[in-house]
């Protein structure tokens, strides 16, 4: 992606692409842009050019069949695709706020200076799995060494510092799982007598259980309240014979006695 007009009228300021790069990478690479089933890839790394003036990439393609085709140069164009925050309409388009981005593998790109090229070759292994070639290793290799020097002893003596703090950390965590351990342990102890109690009170209530086929209870305040709702008023109990008194009688002692359990209440 460069800066300047595309084919599609679309004008791409240098700061506007500069800010733009680093929100490239990560961005999904497909083929002939958006469409899921087309995924191919992703943008590893992305930075803008001032002396090109060009947005430089670097993608890695998982699809066998696609990377094969870039190995051979049948797919030597890129595009890229992305939402925009503002647009500015003159004689042509220039958007702002660019986001969301995808890049695409195209045979016709809208900036016809865009192109893909192979960074590193794969060769089949005698197991069967894909491995670089030598050549493709000594690069590597190459490149580690030239980021070694003196000035990386600050680097080990940091790294030192961060195993010997990790170290105390692991320590420390060690610690805090025997404690879980221990507490642990005291819970199953607890959770022992917990149950202990729970069959007391299976043993004690009628019918020997709490969960399966329990006695039907009521609580005595209920009981209470439906004895005393069939008394009659005195008014009806004095105008009535000796036998309705005596079963009134009887009643006034259930109620006393319900009362009692109840607490007096």
């Amino acid at each position: 992606m460069a800066a300047g007009m595309s084919r599609n009228f679309n004008v791409y300021t240098p700061d506007e692409l500069a800010v733009f790069a680093e929100k490239l990478v990560n961005a999904p690479v497909y083929v002939e842009h958006v469409a899921v089933e087309n995924a191919a890839g992703k943008v590893t790394k992305c930075t803008y050019d001032q002396a090109s003036r060009c947005l430089i990439y670097e993608a890695e393609i998982y699809d066998q069949a696609i990377a094969d085709k870039v190995r051979n140069g049948l797919i030597k164009h890129v595009s890229v695709g992305a939402d925009y925050d503002a647009l500015d309409v003159v004689d042509a388009k220039v958007p702002h706020g660019l986001f969301n981005p995808e890049l695409s593998l195209v045979a016709v790109p809208g900036i016809p200076e865009t192109n893909v090229q192979v960074l590193e070759h794969l060769a089949a292994g005698k197991s069967g799995v894909e491995r670089l070639e030598e050549k493709d290793l000594n690069f590597i290799a190459e490149k580690v060494a030239s980021k070694i020097s003196e000035n990386d002893s600050a680097a080990l003596e940091k790294l030192k510092t961060e195993i010997v703090e990790t170290n105390s950390r692991l320590s420390e965590s060690e610690g805090k799982l025997k404690t879980t351990e221990s507490a642990c342990a005291e819970t199953k102890n607890q959770l022992t007598i917990a149950n202990k109690t729970i069959e007391d009170l299976r043993k004690q209530l009628p019918g020997g259980g709490l969960l399966k086929d329990p006695p039907v209870i009521m609580p005595v305040s209920e009981a209470l309240a439906l004895v005393k709702g069939v008394l009659p008023a005195p008014l009806v109990e004095r105008a009535w014979g000796f036998g309705p008194q005596r079963l009134c009688q009887d009643i006034k002692r259930v109620i006393q006695t319900l009362e009692a359990k109840a607490g007096g209440k």
